[in-house]
């Protein structure tokens, strides 16, 4: 599968080939160009330091920690991009960073919800964290990095059900 110029699993550069193309910021997790209707998500293990857990759920939803290093996480900048990404008609794809290497496209996803949990900030102290459930859009299956993948689970997600909840449908 494929969207825009990029091909699932392949690795690109950030920079050059995501950046140079669509703009926005180059720093941190959560990209959202202003002259293109799309918002460009990272993920790695880098953000592990800040209190990220991304990863695949046992239901392969991509669970996707939102923006905020520090503190309480709240509906603004990215964060209010992820959530209103479908009302707003703009498209959310999703690489993974790494290393040197680059980053490789996961795909195109859908937040089908958030949840509010517990979890460290960069400097060890609790804060709510907003936790995005995105899904692959291009197809009922779901599409995984391998890395993350958990083992020896059956995988069936209602892709319409979570769909119709993010749009509160």
């Amino acid at each position: 599968m494929s969207w825009g110029p990029f091909h699932e699993q392949q690795i690109y550069n950030r920079r050059q080939d995501i950046h140079a193309v669509y703009g926005g910021q180059q720093q941190g997790g959560i990209c959202t160009p202003s002259r293109h209707a799309v918002i460009i998500v990272f993920t790695g293990s880098s953000g592990e330091q800040h209190g990220y857990a991304d990863g695949w759920s046992s239901e392969g939803v991509f669970r996707y920690f939102g923006e905020g290093q520090v503190g309480d996480m709240v509906f603004e900048r990215g964060n209010r991009a992820i959530r209103d990404h479908l009302v707003d008609g703009k498209d959310l794809v999703v690489f993974q960073t790494r290393g040197r290497e680059g980053v490789r496209f996961l795909g195109h996803f859908e937040c089908a919800g958030y949840s509010i949990e517990a979890a460290p900030d960069r400097e060890g102290n609790q804060r709510s964290a907003i936790v995005f459930e995105l899904v692959p859009a291009s197809s009922d299956e779901p599409v995984h990095d391998e890395e993350h993948r958990p083992d020896e689970v059956e995988l069936d997600v209602d892709i319409a059900g979570l769909r119709a909840r993010a749009l509160g449908v």
